[in-house]
């Protein structure tokens, strides 16, 4: 089930953010700028993953913030983020990585039965603005994976 809500993604209840990153090792524009800049672990996890080639399409990091009780998935869903105006968005990936993110959540779940649900939580428009994907597409991708009730997810617009 997705609900939708106004607000800083960041500052909600969500115990797992999901944000989509490139393959070129760069985390500079958008929330995953904002995600570096607040959660430098995560950055320093990315970076890893990019000189180990781990970093490719479909793939996830999941990085636990202890200090925030909650877990950052970066999600490699697009290769490149330049040019400006064009698709990078990698529909096939963005799939890849929700289903990633599902088996993880589960896993969780499975090893923490204290836990009874769990809210991943997703930027409005997530790989639409600088990816530059089409929120039709990637919203029916998340429309479709999460249509069961056992998921709680939100997706956050600012006002």
């Amino acid at each position: 089930m997705i609900d939708y809500k106004n607000g800083d993604l960041l500052q909600s209840d969500c115990n797992v953010i999901c944000h989509q990153v490139n393959c070129r090792g760069v985390m500079g524009a958008g929330i995953a700028r904002i995600i570096r800049e607040k959660y430098p672990q995560v950055y320093s996890v990315f970076r890893t993953s990019y000189a180990a080639g781990c970093n490719t399409l479909g793939e996830i990091d999941v990085v636990y913030i202890a200090e925030a009780r909650r877990f950052i998935v970066n999600m490699y869903a697009q290769y490149d983020y330049r040019p400006k105006g064009v698709i990078h968005t990698d529909y096939s990936a963005f799939d890849s990585c929700i289903r990633k993110i599902k088996t993880e959540v589960s896993d969780y779940k499975k090893y923490h039965p204290e836990v009874s649900k769990v809210k991943i939580g997703f930027p409005y428009r997530i790989g639409c603005g600088l990816g530059g994907g089409d929120w039709t597409i990637v919203k029916r991708i998340l429309e479709r994976e999460f249509a069961e009730d056992v998921w709680n997810v939100e997706i956050w617009r600012l006002p």
